[in-house]
């Protein structure tokens, strides 16, 4: 089956997720705390219960929306004429700084913030660049997009959408010895590229917090020495990937995203998992 994909978002698990999905365990309960785009949740078999989580009020509007407001979404999305013009307006309207959310309405809102993430460059609210590709027509593979909603929205009737920080959400869900909770935070030291402020001491405050979780959780990041330092007693697995959100032009030098490695960590046997998988 071909993954669903709702929008693309800067460090989006789209190459590793499917590797995520088998190293999931058992659970009853399944936790995103940093729920950007959803690629682990919207591609794994549904839970009992699914909680969608994102601190960006815009995501997690979206999500609200296209789970329980589509009917409007669809029909005033697929009147919009794709342009550069429409596309700066948005991304002006949707700016953490000039938001207001109680002017825009939820449906309008969630236009805008579709809008602005599908064409933007870099996948995120912080640049002018339209992403404009040489290898496909962006105005035809957005409405070609928009005739796959609909599977999106049949994914998100059932899972529960908040908007809160990421600590609220971890200490809901950690105390849960049936729950499973995936961690995909700001990438260490490159957390300007993403709107909601996330610090070193945010770092290290979920470190802390996952260290006594009776909940089993997976987090998954690129190498760095505070994470390994802090988790040294946990479970670690290296996997080959690419750099996601490379910018590649008509004049770049570069054909293909640079390799990367991605890391998980975890407080339950991966290598035992994996066996099986691979079994």
């Amino acid at each position: 089956m071909k993954k669903l994909v709702f929008f693309p978002y800067i460090g989006g698990k789209s190459l590793i997720a499917n590797t995520i999905i088998k190293l999931i365990p058992e659970h009853t309960v399944y936790v995103e705390p940093f729920g950007g785009s959803a690629k682990v949740l919207l591609n794994k078999p549904p839970s009992k219960i699914e909680i969608y989580n994102d601190a960006d009020l815009r995501l997690a509007n979206l999500f609200y929306v296209v789970a329980f407001k589509f009917k409007e979404f669809e029909e005033k999305v697929s009147r919009l004429v794709y342009s550069r013009a429409l596309y700066k307006k948005f991304l002006k309207d949707v700016r953490l700084k000039e938001l207001k959310i109680e002017k825009l309405g939820d449906v309008d809102l969630a236009i805008k913030t579709y809008v602005v993430l599908y064409y933007s460059f870099n996948s995120n609210f912080k640049t002018q660049a339209l992403n404009v590709s040489y290898k496909q027509n962006k105005a035809v593979s957005f409405f070609n997009n928009l005739q796959r909603l609909e599977l999106i929205h049949n994914r998100l009737k059932n899972v529960v959408i908040e908007y809160l920080s990421y600590d609220k959400i971890l200490e809901k869900y950690l105390g849960r010895d049936d729950a499973f909770i995936y961690l995909d935070p700001p990438y260490f030291r490159l957390e300007h590229y993403y709107d909601v402020k996330f610090t070193i001491e945010d770092h290290k405050k979920m470190l802390d917090m996952l260290k006594s979780a009776k909940a089993k959780w997976l987090l998954s990041g690129y190498d760095n020495e505070l994470y390994n330092t802090e988790l040294k007693d946990f479970y670690r697995l290296e996997i080959p990937t690419f750099k996601p959100s490379y910018g590649i032009t008509k004049n770049s030098k570069l054909d293909k995203r640079p390799q990367a490695i991605e890391i998980l960590w975890a407080n339950y046997d991966l290598y035992n998992l994996l066996n099986k998988v691979i079994k």
